[in-house]
């Protein structure tokens, strides 16, 4: 934050020394001076400025207490931070997706963007929350059904490992020509292909949209 500061205040400088008093002096016997004055919308504007820099918040820690608001955040340096919640607070899962507070869980890795509540700075009102643990992205899987009950599928992928997929009622089946089939058609040991909503830490799909049984 320090450098930042720094390098805006070299930046500034430099705009402050082009518009220096500018001195004009008339063909005239006797030489005139003119001074243009500094405008002060400038100087309000870069003051602003540095204390919107100085306000600025950014903390990456554990969720040790999952109340409405504040929630309370470890840093790795055991610093207990503060953040308070508002309607403008923006969440983001790890992978940029949308996000909400009922999606956290005490033990959650989060990103905090907001601003110093108080001059300690232990206290944020939080712009955007970013929730590095809920790893959840929609995906495309194939692989091969190891397991089957009535409301899921266990699903070894080629690449991700073995998969629990969530059906609901949303959920369509297809055989390898698109056409339509039912649940019950697909067996274990089937090879298929699943669209949803994977949680990369839970090895679940939820949401899914499409079930595709390559052996019907």
């Amino acid at each position: 934050m320090r450098s930042v500061i720094i390098v805006l205040l070299i930046f500034l400088a430099g705009i402050f020394m082009i518009q220096l008093p500018v001195l004009a002096v008339r063909a005239t016997s006797t030489p005139t001076i003119t001074v243009t004055r500094q405008p002060e919308g400038i100087l309000t504007a870069i003051k602003n400025k540095i204390k919107e820099l100085m306000m600025s918040a950014r903390i990456t820690g554990t969720l040790s207490s999952a109340s409405v608001s504040p929630l309370t955040v470890v840093t790795k340096n055991n610093r207990n931070y503060l953040v308070y919640l508002s309607d403008k607070t923006k969440w983001l899962r790890r992978f940029w997706g949308s996000s909400s507070l009922s999606e956290i869980n005490q033990g959650d890795q989060l990103n905090v963007i907001g601003k110093w509540k108080n001059a300690d700075k232990t206290r944020i009102d939080a712009d955007l929350i970013r929730n590095l643990s809920v790893q959840k992205r929609n995906g495309v899987f194939i692989g091969t059904v190891k397991g089957k009950n009535d409301t899921a599928l266990t699903v070894e992928t080629l690449q991700r490992e073995t998969q629990t997929v969530i059906i609901d009622t949303e959920t369509k089946f297809v055989n390898r020509s698109e056409r339509g089939i039912g649940f019950t058609d697909i067996k274990v040991g089937d090879r298929v292909r699943v669209k949803g909503l994977w949680d990369r830490s839970a090895k679940t799909v939820t949401e899914v949209t499409q079930v595709k049984d390559f052996n019907l």
